[in-house]
């Protein structure tokens, strides 16, 4: 055996050590002997989804919950496959398959680099590539397509105006095109990202219609911000911007694409408009009673349904292929059903958490809770897995949240942005692994400091600016 495959399974012996030891040592106060239990599985899946794999700890993990007396093994895992948020995001995955899949994504980028008035605008030009890596990490579910589509018209441009891989213009704006994109993952209240995040809390919270308002409005603010910081503090040479550029792809959407278009089209208000109507009218009734879950599914089975020249529009085969990261679904599936079981009245774990942490904080401001809770998820991860942290910080910090009678969904707004933005480390997420890998454009240690930069620049911009907005519009 090789060392790689060595290293493998040591990690994996401390893994399951870990998730079956863990529970016989010396119980704390006031945890309980099934929180014990329950923690050690918590803490040797986390390991595991670090060191060694993600599916096998997921699955080991539930099977073992269901020998603590929590649930039996059956129970858990219907318990865990049923869990309505996990569908939403695994439903939302395959949506984002169906948009890339059509190609629907390409002809907006192009659309919207191909509008008048772009020739010799070097920060519009940016400004556009920005908005349109956004977009498409919004409506697709994630950023890699959305950096990878960018990044080719970016350096089209580039060469046409005579820039080299490893100036200065390009360098900045491939950069942002990939913090940009980041971003894109978790602005609507319905993107897999943001479902799972507020889906840790342990206490239920109605956050759609305020959490797109806080989003619109922070985006806005934080693009802007962005492109006057590369601007006039940076300032690169933007000289060969002012020559002419043209991009001869088609910018013009075909009928699939269009039917495409209006099934996404017509879902994202279905989901949207019932939160901004009141509670009583009965057509947000009627909408809710269906749920967020089931809308996506009937939005997936129409575009199979729909038959155009002679074939469907999409098939279940291509949407799971091309949208589905199925070890993130296992990873989140387990990581839901074990918080859930670990923050249970049972466990002790939350007094045990309250009165290990609170501490820290007692005497303090709210302001100094929600600044040092982003810095550390903002930093976390960077480090490991963004899901890891978030089934970690989150239920911790909304609990401390409602001890200090903040609105918990406040904090679980600002810690689903400070945990979904990982460029400053390769190991942050795999957009930020595409960028420490770009040495052609961005050379050197130049990922290093701009991937540092923007997250330190994101989570200065959350506590600021974020934290007033979000208790102005929750």
């Amino acid at each position: 055996m090789n060392n790689i495959t060595i290293k493998k399974y040591i990690n994996s012996a401390i893994a399951i050590i870990v998730m079956i030891g863990f529970g016989y040592l010396p119980v704390l106060d006031p945890i309980t002997p099934l929180g014990m239990k329950i923690l050690g599985i918590f803490l040797g899946c986390i390991y595991g989804w670090l060191t060694v794999d993600v599916f096998w700890p997921s699955i080991l993990g539930l099977v073992l919950l269901g020998h603590t007396g929590y649930m039996p093994v059956s129970q858990v895992f219907a318990s865990a496959f049923s869990n309505t948020t996990l569908l939403l995001m695994l439903f939302m995955m395959m949506l984002g398959g169906l948009i890339s899949a059509s190609g629907v994504a390409d002809v907006l980028t192009l659309k919207l680099l191909s509008t008048r008035g772009l020739q010799g605008k070097p920060w519009i030009i940016a400004f556009v590539l920005f908005v349109a890596s956004f977009l498409i990490s919004a409506l697709c579910g994630g950023a890699v397509a959305a950096v990878a589509i960018c990044w080719v018209l970016l350096y089209k441009i580039s060469a046409q105006v005579g820039y080299k891989p490893g100036d200065a213009y390009p360098m900045l704006v491939a950069s942002g095109i990939v913090f940009i994109g980041s971003c894109g993952n978790h602005v609507l209240p319905f993107q897999g990202s943001v479902v799972m995040c507020m889906g840790f809390s342990p206490v239920s919270i109605e956050y759609s219609a305020p959490f797109t308002i806080f989003s619109l409005i922070f985006t806005v603010i934080m693009i802007a911000i962005y492109i006057v910081i590369l601007k006039y503090i940076i300032k690169p040479d933007v000289t060969p911007m002012t020559k002419e550029f043209r991009l001869d792809e088609s910018t013009i959407f075909t009928g699939e694409q269009k039917i495409v278009l209006g099934i996404v089209t017509v879902l994202f208000l279905l989901l949207l408009i019932p939160s901004y109507l009141p509670a009583t009218n009965g057509f947000r009734i009627f909408i809710k009673g269906i749920g967020d879950h089931v809308l996506t599914l009937l939005a997936l089975a129409l575009a199979s349904f729909v038959i155009y020249k002679n074939k469907s529009v999409s098939n279940v085969q291509t949407m799971m292929h091309e949208g589905v990261a199925w070890n993130v679904f296992f990873m989140v599936m387990a990581a839901f059903t074990l918080a859930t079981a670990l923050t249970s009245k049972d466990t002790g774990v939350i007094p045990f958490i309250n009165a290990t942490i609170s501490p820290l904080f007692v005497g303090k401001s709210e302001f100094f809770f929600v600044a040092i809770s982003l810095i550390i998820a903002a930093f976390a991860t960077n480090v490991i897995n963004n899901a890891v942290v978030a089934s970690l910080i989150v239920p911790v910090c909304t609990t401390i949240a409602i001890e200090m009678s903040l609105n918990p969904a406040i904090i679980a707004t600002l810690l689903t942005y400070a945990c979904m933005v990982g460029v400053a480390l390769p190991t942050g997420s795999p957009v930020g692994a595409m960028m420490f890998g770009n040495k052609e454009w961005i050379p050197g240690n130049n990922a290093l400091k701009l991937g540092v930069g923007s997250v330190v620049f994101h989570t200065l911009l959350l506590i600021i600016i974020g934290y007033p907005l979000a208790i102005l519009v929750y």
